[in-house]
Formats: structure tokens, C-alpha cells, sequence
């Protein structure tokens, strides 16, 4: 099977060169007759007596593409999965075979503004939609921004949901919308280095707010449940205090009754000879017991107080191991301040600045401070955004790389001249400086 891509006219084709060209498919057929929501608009062409099978995808972008130089969060997830489900349920009504679907991140094509799942149906194919939604799946992971938890969470339950023996899209719908997920998470760094991913699962039922509100209310009634012990322990300590307080109270009254019953039986000379030694020796043991009963009550509030932070350092280890890779992504733009901007204009000084300069007066002078460099009209997914009808939401990019600077065009309508040359849709050029570019109808020089 070859592909290739092509424009004509103001439409962008992607051309599929079958493998079996003596046969001629049903499914070819229905193709042609109908326009299936959510497939490639397809027809078949012959050019010296070869079958090609021809996809329209003027101003849609592969999946791949877009998630060059972005990551992908959970609104986007679901939008794709859910889509390449109405697709599949859309061809069940034209008896089109799952197998024939291309289900490649190349070939998987989106709308850019309402994110819209477009496949390529190829008529004989003879694929395995599970093992190719496993593999996309498994892509996926890698594309994730890891600073959306939900979307972490999402990406992982589809996956290992996906791992299950005869999964099928009805599961994986479970886990988008209200199923359960598992998300894995390494015990030790050294699992996490042999075994890349997960050695534990929470089962999460429902998604987003609602099961971030259920675990807060668990968590609070365990931590009710721990400041009620910590509430009777300091209690117990407090009463234990009072009840060596009333001992000593009552020792210091019997103390005073044998001196006045031995004053009373012996005289006064029996005071002045043995009272001044029993008030001394039961003074030193109130002291000894008060300076031990000190020393335990020290000991338990240290006891106390080492439970408590140890307490702590449980209840914090799941926030620790959630928020692990979002301190990592966290810290590199942190550390984003004056100092990193002198850097960064030290690097300008060192290297020149390219730049595309309109070639109408008093126009645009676009800045290419960092490669790739995309142009097009999409806030949001471009560097550059020209407002003008004529340019495509994703029209151009521009990478660096040892050989010099290359110009891509990006499937856009009204394409990119170089030089005097139009691009093919998806084809790439050198580009020099001094060189003459056209996004759509407008002129630049490349400096």
C-alpha cells in the first residue's frame, strides 16, 4: 500500500495506491455513493491502469500533528474516543467492516476548531481494529499533558481497559463516561525504571468533580476519625496529670496529720527531733515522683507528636504521588525569571533571529525566535496568527535543522509558494534566506 498526498485546484487530497488492485470491493462502492459522517469523502481515480483511492482533507490535520508541540488534555480525549465510536456506529448502517478503518495518529484527521474526528476507510483492508485501537491507545499515553489530572487518569483507565481480553468501544465509553478506570502508580523508583508504570490501581467511580468530591469526603471522615483519638489521648494525658496531682495533695495532708498526732501523743520534743526529718524526706519524694511523672509526660507528647507527623506523612503520600509529575513539569517554568530572559537575549546576540518580512509597505515582520515555527489564523495552535480569509487555520511551518531551514505546508487551501513554486499539500522545501515566500496571497522574504 502506498500513500501519497496532493493538491488540485483548492483541495488537498491523501492518495492510497491499494494492494490489490484486480479486486473490486462492495464496500468501494458504497463508498463512492455515499457521504459517511465522520469518513474521509472518498472517491476512486485511474491513472495508467492503476486504481488509486482518493481522500479530501483540505484543512483537516492528522492527530499526530497536532500533538507535535502540545499535549493533550481530558476534553480532547473524549472528544476523539467518543468520536471514532459515532463513526463506527454510523458504518454498521452501511454494513462497512471496523477492519478497513486506518486508525493510525497520520491518518486519523481532526477539525481544528470544533476538534470533529475525520478516519480513512480502505476499502479490502483486512486490519484488526482492537490490536490498532490498543496501539493508538498506547500512543496516546505518551501524548498526554501530565499536568491535567483527569486527563492522566483518562488516558490510563482507556488503556488498561484496552489490555482486558475482548474489550470493546462500549467499555472504553464506560471509562470516559462514568465507568471505572484504574491509574497504576509505581511503589519504589526501581519499579518505576523496570517496569515503566503501574504496580497499584484506584478504581475511580465516576469522573472529574464529582469523584474528586467523594474522595474529599472520605478523606475527611478519616481524618475525623484520627482527630477524635488524638482529641482522647491528650485527654487521657490531662487526666492522668490530675490524678498525680491529688496523690500528692493527700500525701502533703497525711504528712501534716502524723506530725500533729506525733505532737500530740510524744510532746513537743518528738516534733523537733523526727518531724523536720519526715517533712524533708516526703519533700525529696514529691519531688523524685514529680520530676519522673515529668520526664513520662514529656516522652508521650513526643510519642504524640512523632504519631501525628507520622499520620501526616501518610494521608500526604497520595497528594506526593499524584502531583509527582506536575512538580516536575511545574519546575522548569518556575524557574522562568529575569535571569532565564538575560539568557535568552544572550542567545539572540549570539545566534541571528530569522524573520519574515511583508513585502507590502508598512506591513508585517514576523520574528522567528524558536523552532518549529507554525503560521495560520488558529489562536491557540500557531506561533504566528495572520487573520486573513485566504490563510488556513494550521497553513505553514518552519523547522531548523543541521542542513539549514525547511518550509512545510500544512494541508492549508490556498497553499505556500516558495520561490515561485507551490508547495504540494504536506510537502516540504530548503529554505534560505533571501528566500521569496507566499502564505496564500501574501508575499514575505525570508531574512
Amino acid at each position: 500500500m502506498e500513500i501519497r498526498y496532493q493538491r488540485e485546484m483548492k483541495h488537498n487530497y491523501l492518495i492510497i495506491r491499494p494492494d490489490r488492485q484486480d479486486q473490486d470491493f462492495y464496500e468501494a462502492h458504497m463508498m463512492v455513493s455515499n457521504v459517511i459522517e465522520g469518513l474521509l469523502k472518498f472517491h476512486i481515480k485511474y491513472a495508467e491502469e492503476e486504481k488509486l483511492y482518493y481522500y479530501e482533507i483540505t484543512s483537516r490535520q492528522p492527530l499526530n500533528r497536532l500533538l507535535e508541540n502540545r499535549g493533550m488534555k481530558a476534553g480532547e480525549i473524549r472528544k476523539l474516543i467518543s468520536g471514532i465510536s459515532a463513526v463506527l456506529e454510523k458504518m454498521e448502517q452501511y454494513l462497512l467492516r471496523e477492519e478497513g478503518i486506518l486508525l493510525e495518529a497520520d491518518y486519523i484527521y481532526i477539525e481544528t476548531d470544533t476538534y470533529q474526528v475525520y478516519l480513512c476507510f480502505i476499502p479490502g483492508r483486512q486490519g484488526n481494529f482492537p490490536e490498532d485501537m490498543k496501539k493508538l491507545l498506547q500512543y496516546l499515553l505518551g501524548k498526554i499533558d501530565h499536568r491535567d489530572k483527569e486527563g492522566v487518569v483518562l488516558a490510563y483507565g482507556l488503556f488498561q481497559e484496552s489490555q482486558k481480553d475482548n474489550y470493546g468501544m462500549k467499555d472504553l465509553l464506560k471509562v470516559l463516561f462514568g465507568g471505572e478506570s484504574c491509574i497504576r502508580r509505581p511503589e519504589k523508583a526501581e519499579e518505576r525504571e523496570n517496569r515503566g508504570c503501574a504496580v497499584f490501581c484506584e478504581e475511580i467511580k465516576g469522573q472529574g468533580i464529582d469523584a474528586q468530591r467523594k474522595k474529599g469526603i472520605e478523606k475527611k471522615d478519616f481524618t475525623d476519625e484520627k482527630e477524635d483519638s488524638m482529641e482522647k489521648d491528650k485527654k487521657g494525658q490531662v487526666d492522668h496529670g490530675r490524678n498525680w496531682e491529688v496523690w500528692l495533695s493527700g500525701l502533703f495532708v497525711l504528712l501534716v496529720c502524723l506530725m500533729a498526732g506525733g505532737w500530740f501523743i510524744m510532746g513537743e520534743n518528738w516534733i523537733r527531733s523526727y518531724g523536720i526529718k519526715i517533712a524533708a524526706a516526703v519533700a525529696a519524694g514529691a519531688a523524685v515522683i514529680s520530676q519522673i511523672l515529668s520526664g513520662i509526660g514529656k516522652r508521650q507528647e513526643g510519642q504524640g507528636r512523632e504519631a501525628e507527623k507520622t499520620d501526616k506523612k501518610a494521608d500526604d503520600f497520595w497528594i506526593m504521588e499524584l502531583e509527582e509529575e506536575e512538580a516536575v513539569e511545574k519546575e522548569p517554568v518556575e524557574s522562568l525569571g529575569a535571569n532565564d530572559t538575560a539568557l535568552l537575549a544572550d542567545l539572540g546576540d549570539k545566534r541571528e533571529c530569522r524573520r519574515l518580512i511583508s513585502m507590502e509597505s508598512g506591513g508585517d515582520v514576523v520574528r522567528i525566535a524558536y523552532f518549529p515555527f507554525l503560521i495560520g489564523k488558529q489562536e491557540g495552535l500557531v506561533d504566528f496568527v495572520m487573520n486573513r480569509e485566504t490563510v488556513s487555520r494550521l497553513h505553514l511551518r518552519i523547522d531548523e535543522d543541521e542542513d539549514g531551514y525547511r518550509i512545510t505546508d500544512l494541508n492549508s487551501t490556498n497553499g505556500t509558494t516558495v520561490n515561485g513554486r507551490m508547495l504540494e499539500a504536506n510537502e516540504s522545501a530548503d529554505l534560505s534566506p533571501g528566500d521569496e515566500i507566499y502564505i496564500a496571497d501574501k508575499g514575505f522574504l525570508f531574512k
